[in-house]
C-alpha cells in the first residue's frame, strides 16, 4: 500500500510540473502571439536569424506546447521542443546579463531542467492519453507515451 501511494504522488507531483510549467508558456506565447509586430521586432532587434519566421515559430511552440503540457499529450516532444526554445532564449539574450542578475538566465534555466525532468518521466498517468493495454503494471493504467517502460501495444 506504500508503494501505491509513492507512485501516485509522483504521478501528482509530474503533474503539478506541467501544470506549472503549461501556464508559463502558453502565457508568454499567447503574449508574443497577440503583440507579433513587437516580438519581430525585438527578434530583429537583438539579431535572431529569420526574425519573422523564428518569432513566429517560437511564440506557437512555447503556446502550443503549453497546451500540449496541460493536457498531457505529446508532452516528451513538447517539452523537447520548450527546452530547445529556452536553450536559445538563455543563449541569445539571458546569458551575457549572468546568472543572477536583471534579466539573468537563472529562470529560463530552472524551466529547462523541469522540462528535462518531464522529458525523462513523460507526464505521468495524470493526462488526457491514458492505455489500459500494459503488461506487469500493478495498476493498469499505463500510457504508451508517458513512464511506464513496460508498455506493450497489443
Amino acid at each position: 500500500m506504500r508503494t501505491m501511494k509513492k507512485t501516485h504522488h509522483s504521478h501528482l507531483a509530474l503533474l503539478l510540473i506541467r501544470v506549472g510549467l503549461a501556464l508559463i508558456f502558453i502565457a508568454h506565447g499567447y503574449a508574443k502571439i497577440t503583440s507579433m509586430p513587437g516580438t519581430i521586432g525585438f527578434f530583429t532587434a537583438i539579431s535572431i536569424p529569420w526574425p519573422v519566421f523564428t518569432a513566429y515559430l517560437v511564440a506557437y511552440v512555447e503556446f502550443l506546447g503549453g497546451i500540449s503540457l496541460l493536457l498531457g499529450v505529446a508532452s516528451r516532444f513538447s517539452a523537447l521542443l520548450l527546452a530547445i526554445d529556452m536553450i536559445g532564449a538563455i543563449i541569445t539574450v539571458h546569458f551575457k546579463n549572468g546568472f543572477i542578475a536583471q534579466g539573468g538566465y537563472e529562470y529560463a534555466f530552472i524551466l529547462v531542467l523541469a522540462l528535462i525532468s518531464v522529458i525523462i518521466s513523460g507526464p505521468g498517468h495524470i493526462c488526457l492519453w491514458t492505455c489500459k493495454h500494459c503488461k506487469n503494471c500493478k495498476d493498469d493504467k499505463c500510457e504508451s507515451h508517458c513512464s511506464c517502460s513496460n508498455y506493450k501495444n497489443n
